[in-house]
């Protein structure tokens, strides 16, 4: 509800100066409102603050303690030889009752641990920036998928405008065959046959507006939008220039310098590496200094010091051969992503040729479904002269009429890919978020 409120404002302004969202606009919000966002940076903080766990080593430990007691007890100290003159029942069997109050501060700082505080601090440095790498990559699929909904919007929008053409196109077909029908000319099965071909355009049309609302409710959740606010959207085609060989080279060598994948498993591997250093360093011993100062006496307020200052070296001897478990794990962990960096690499060079192949067929496709548009056209005009002045059946127009809608479907398909192919592409680069700042900067 709080997102919906305060998303409010930017579509009523938007409303109000007659803007529907382009698709920056889109990126934006998704950036904000997208619950997969706050998902992340709260990773990224959770990494923060466990870094800052591991930096409290260096610091040291500083503890209060106080007590109050009322005891008793039984006295387990016996005498072998009684001195003489001594009365062989002096000590007694039980001690107290008595109370015991007493308060302390006491500090602990290790002096020296071989290095495991250095290097789990440094771990926890490490996956701290995997996860901010993590953060850039959701980052990442979050625009990519609002950049596919918002054309596969504005593709079904060019497909309702499509199917309304057709419409229009098998109505002006009905009449002319009633003209034909009203003074002879044409048989009655092809006014039958032309009423279910206006019945199939508006049924091919219902398709459509329902598809369009079905992309609407797509776009908004790759946002991260309440099904609440209306969405308008103002898709423009950008300039396009046939994809070079040039580009994916380029492509290629951008991707594996900035894809955040790549620059988590590497922030991983450092931070597996560093905890394998921690955990070889607790084979040495570890120096602590200590210290603690107090009151203790049987008064509530005590009054008798009470105190330890020193020094403690402790050295596991043996531990079950947990250490060399642990070492064992770690190099495993390593190894791992180790493994996990080298076939990223090899799915990020699948991705980026499957991307480039795919710009180059949507411009292509754009080339050709434009020629078949205009062919389509010319087609259906002389169809149509030829039907009217009963050259042609009405199964040659319907033809006609089916091939410039196929035709005109697919060009309309082919243009809104080929933009949504341009933002998969920068996506397999790892560089839309770049894009996006350079845009608003």
């Amino acid at each position: 509800m709080f997102r919906l409120l305060a998303a409010l404002p930017f579509f009523f302004l938007s409303c109000l100066h007659g803007a529907p969202l382009t698709l920056q606009d889109c990126f934006q919000l998704s950036l904000k409102e997208n619950p997969k966002t706050v998902s992340s940076r709260m990773k990224v903080k959770e990494a923060k603050e466990e870094a800052l766990i591991e930096k409290a080593a260096y610091y040291p430990e500083l503890k209060a303690s106080a007590h109050g007691f009322k005891w008793q007890t039984h006295n387990f100290l016996e005498l072998s030889t009684i001195p003489p003159g001594i009365p062989p029942n002096i000590l007694p069997s039980v001690i107290g009752p008595t109370e015991d109050y007493g308060y302390l501060v006491s500090a602990k700082y290790t002096l020296y641990d071989f290095g495991e505080a250095k290097e789990r601090y440094l771990a926890a440095r490490s996956k701290k920036g995997a996860a901010e790498f993590d953060r850039i990559r959701l980052q990442e699929e979050i625009l990519l998928n609002v950049a596919i909904a918002f054309y596969q919007l504005a593709s079904y929008d060019a497909l309702v405008g499509v199917a309304q053409k057709n419409l229009e196109r098998t109505e002006h077909h009905l009449k002319l065959v009633q003209q034909k029908r009203d003074v002879g000319t044409a048989p009655k099965s092809d006014l039958l046959r032309a009423q279910v071909d206006v019945a199939e355009a508006k049924l091919n049309l219902v398709r459509m507006e329902s598809q369009f609302e079905i992309a609407r409710a797509r776009l908004r959740e790759a946002i991260g939008l309440d099904s609440d606010i209306a969405l308008t959207i103002q898709a423009e085609r950008s300039s396009r220039s046939q994809p070079e060989e040039d580009d994916l080279l380029w492509a290629r060598k951008t991707a594996y310098a900035a894809r955040p994948e790549i620059k988590s498993l590497c922030f991983q591997i450092s931070g597996r590496t560093h905890q394998l250093k921690a955990v070889q360093s607790t084979h040495w011993p570890k120096v602590t200094a200590l210290g603690t100062y107090g009151k203790r006496d049987s008064d509530f307020l005590p009054e008798e010091d009470e105190w330890l200052f020193g020094v403690r070296m402790e050295m596991p001897l043996f531990t079950g051969f947990r250490i060399t478990h642990e070492e064992g794990k770690a190099k495993a962990n390593i190894r791992e992503a180790e493994a996990n960096l080298a076939s990223t690499r090899l799915k990020i060079e699948e991705e980026v040729h499957t991307a480039y192949s795919k710009l180059k067929e949507a411009f292509e496709v754009i080339e050709t479904t434009s020629v078949q548009v205009k062919d389509a056209e010319e087609g259906m005009r002389l169809t149509e002269e030829r039907y009217e002045a009963g050259a042609s059946t009405l199964t040659d127009l319907l033809d006609a009429k089916t091939q410039l809608l196929r035709a005109e479907a697919n060009h309309a398909n082919a243009e809104w890919n080929f933009e949504a192919a341009i933002f998969y592409f920068q996506w397999t680069q790892g560089i839309l978020s770049d894009n996006l700042c350079r845009t608003h900067s």
